[in-house]
């Protein structure tokens, strides 16, 4: 039987590369990645790690040196990323469905859905929206 992907979404992505001692967070990805979980995330998840740095940079939480560091980390994570065009008429659909504010969010949803994959975030907003979904919260 296949190992299942795993979807993760920007708020992952951040709290891996700027908080080091995030147990929660360090914990799930050495499991996922010591079980050869693939680790997929929409073409999005870049922009959104690198929007979060800066607006963190501007705040004074980063320096920009730091912001740099990290994104670079990010960049090297072993994350699969997927620009399948059919999943902006999916984010459309399940932004509709659970009543999202915008589609951000809708297309790690709808990837997470094509790949049969949970979608771990720290959102939890989005949790409590799209519950009858694969949709875990890392606290």
């Amino acid at each position: 039987m296949p190992i299942s992907p795993i979807c993760i979404d920007a708020g992952i992505v951040v709290r891996l590369v700027v908080f080091p001692n995030d147990g929660a967070v360090q914990s799930l990805w050495k499991t996922w990645t010591a079980g050869r979980h693939e680790i997929i995330a929409p073409a999005l998840l870049y922009y959104e790690v690198a929007n979060v740095l800066y607006q963190y940079q501007k705040r004074g939480d980063l320096t920009a040196e730091m912001a740099t560091t990290a994104i670079n980390v990010a960049l090297a994570l072993p994350v699969e990323i997927h620009s399948d065009s059919a999943m902006h008429g999916a984010s459309l659909d399940v932004a509709r469905r659970y009543g999202l504010p915008a589609t951000y969010d809708a297309h790690y949803v709808a990837l997470a859905q094509f790949y049969g994959a949970v979608l771990w975030t720290t959102d939890q907003r989005l949790v409590n929206r799209c519950q009858q979904e694969c949709v875990r919260m890392v606290e």
